[in-house]
């Protein structure tokens, strides 16, 4: 005899299904991305004083798996000092014209500058050009990475953007959604006047 399967035992497994798919989602979506680099002093002077951790890693995929399996937003890496600091504080991102001249298009810095990575974007990074030129659905400025991302990717799928470029611009950042995959101009060196380039 087969066992009798009721109602709420149904709409159980139905929601802890459609639960896990959504964690999944998240999950999945969610990943680190470079935001530029910042001077070894303006990183001693002004990120690692309080609201964080302050660990020693061997090199920046250590650091960014440090901050990320102890739940933070940010992740600053010196490799001359090896100091890896974890924050959630947007405070602690650097306005723009503390931007430094990057070593390459895909974020990476000099041994005695800072990375930054912020953990939990639901966007990939690219590389970065002189600009990302084309029509966009929404602009405006923000002041720092966290935000521009959570404006490009929402509320609601008619606001979500397929690619967003992130350009410093004085002490804020110039923050462009684009609906279309808009493609990035000439590749440079990621710098504090260049578009840090991410899409879906």
């Amino acid at each position: 005899m087969i066992p009798s399967i009721t109602l709420p035992t149904l709409l159980f497994v139905f929601l802890s299904y459609l639960g896990l798919g959504i964690f999944h989602i998240q999950a999945q979506a969610l990943v680190p991305v470079p935001a530029g680099c910042v001077s070894g002093v303006y990183f001693h002077d002004h990120i690692i004083n309080g609201g964080g951790s302050l660990t020693r890693q061997p090199d920046r995929a250590n650091c960014k798996e440090q901050c990320h399996v102890t739940g933070f937003k940010y992740a600053y890496f010196r490799k001359e000092s090896r100091k890896c600091f974890c924050t959630s504080s947007d405070r602690k991102a650097p306005p723009s014209n503390q931007q430094v001249e990057g070593i390459d298009t895909e974020g990476r810095c000099k041994d005695k500058h800072a990375s930054i990575d912020y953990m939990a974007s639901a966007y990939h990074f690219d590389r970065c050009y002189d600009t990302v030129p084309g029509a966009t659905s929404r602009k405006k400025e923000v002041n720092n990475i966290e935000q521009c991302l959570d404006y490009c990717h929402g509320p609601g799928s008619d606001y979500d953007s397929w690619v967003v470029s992130l350009i410093p611009s004085g002490k804020k950042y110039m923050c462009k959604c684009f609906a279309s995959n808009a493609l990035g101009k000439e590749v440079t060196n990621c710098g504090p006047k260049d578009a840090y380039r991410y899409y879906k």
